[in-house]
């Protein structure tokens, strides 16, 4: 498992939805904004709407790129066999007879990313269940609920 390609991609994945996020917001500013969203009578709400929808995308945005900036400069540095499970961490765990693969990443909780093989990674939060509980880990442990076990930390 290449954890740097892994890394890369979910910040490529970041900066794609960060971008879809500023275009919708652009339309949805244009559309606040534009003679066309003019109320016809008392009753049209058209550019009040748009006006919402563009404050509450700006506000996921800024989010956004918060989360952005917080994958870009966290340190993904190599664990070694007997370290424990902490932030930047890749995991591999068997869960259900099956190889599952973590990344703990600051931001992108919930993107799954592909490697070069084909193998799927999914990102997970510090501030998840699943997170919470791999944290402080160290290979060959169990965990309950989910029931898996820590196979490799890179």
């Amino acid at each position: 498992m290449n954890k740097s390609l892994i890394i890369t991609s979910l910040v490529e994945e970041l900066r794609k939805r960060l971008d879809r996020a500023v275009t919708a917001y652009d339309g949805a500013r244009d559309g606040a904004t534009s003679a066309e969203s003019r109320a016809e009578h008392k009753y049209d709400t058209r550019g009040l709407e748009s006006s919402y929808l563009a404050a509450g995308l700006a506000e996921k945005i800024e989010g956004m790129r918060r989360e952005l900036h917080a994958v870009e400069i966290c340190s993904f540095r190599e664990f070694d066999l007997d370290d424990s499970v902490g932030l930047g961490a890749l995991v591999e765990v068997e869960q259900g007879g099956n190889s599952v693969w973590y990344l703990l990443a600051p931001g992108g909780g919930g993107i799954t990313l592909t490697d070069e093989n084909g193998c799927m990674v999914t990102v997970i939060s510090p501030t998840s269940p699943l997170a919470s509980a791999l944290t402080g880990m160290t290979v060959g442990s169990v965990i309950s609920d989910p029931s898996l076990t820590l196979l490799e930390v890179f």
